[in-house]
């Protein structure tokens, strides 16, 4: 077959414009990387001679129910006096995100709180998280806590992951969320994944309780949030060049 010079012509002055095109295209439809806030509750002290532990690093449990976890290692560590001393309404802002980028969203509880800790008896990679916990039971502190995390995008789903300590019998917690009820066992395999959507103020509340009849241990919270893909005004200006790009060359043809 022979190509006409002015074919090959035409093809020289096509392709830059539909390169850039491409690129446009994929930048319009590439996913928002998520942003993931990770919270390790724990005592600000030696409960019963043990000090607390800092969970570092990749949560392998909470990676292998949702990969979008798979991507944060910095951890928000959130202390309070432990057990048999307790703290009324904590309350922590200004959390870090999987970068370290200090974020505004926080989280609260209104009630009577207490904390401890365990022996490290998970040593599968979460061990720093489920070791530690704030805590509320039936006796002791408040039987019930109301709840927030704030500072979220409005009306978005989010992935929530919720830990418990990897004890054995009736110490897990459940949490209302928006509406819905969410149950975290504790034990081996007790942690739990939610799929809630934010407040039309970017909230995530309700009440955490103990419906074990005993302590409601709270060892911690990983959140993935994310917006849709908005263009970048760069990204819609690349477009608008090859879609002008193409403009002529239809007309000369």
């Amino acid at each position: 077959m022979v190509t006409s010079h002015s074919a090959k012509s035409r093809a020289a002055r096509i392709a830059p414009a539909l390169i850039l095109m491409t690129a446009a295209l994929a930048a319009l439809t590439s996913p928002a990387q998520a942003s993931i806030i990770s919270v390790d509750f724990q005592p600000n002290g030696p409960f019963d001679g043990r000090a607390p532990v800092n969970f570092t690093g990749v949560e392998s449990q909470a990676a292998a129910a949702d990969s979008v976890f798979a991507a944060s290692n910095v951890w928000n560590i959130l202390s309070i006096a432990p057990d048999p001393g307790s703290t009324t309404n904590p309350s922590f802002s200004g959390l870090k995100d999987s970068t370290g980028a200090t974020t505004g969203v926080g989280v609260s509880f209104t009630g009577n709180i207490g904390s401890a800790n365990d022996v490290p008896i998970d040593n599968t990679g979460s061990n720093g998280v489920e070791n530690d916990y704030f805590l509320i039971s039936v006796s002791t502190y408040s039987t019930t806590a109301n709840y927030a995390i704030t500072g979220l995008p409005a009306n978005t789903q989010v992935a929530l992951y919720l830990y418990a300590p990897n004890f054995s019998g009736s110490r897990g917690y459940q949490l209302t969320a928006n509406g819905s009820t969410i149950t975290v066992s504790s034990g081996s395999g007790g942690n739990a994944l939610a799929f809630v959507t934010t407040s039309s103020s970017g909230s995530i509340s309700g009440v955490w309780s103990t419906p074990g009849g005993n302590e409601g241990d709270f060892s911690g919270f990983q959140i993935a949030y994310g917006s849709s893909p908005v263009p970048e005004p760069a990204t819609l200006a690349l477009f608008g060049v090859a879609l002008a790009g193409l403009g002529p060359l239809r007309r000369r043809r």
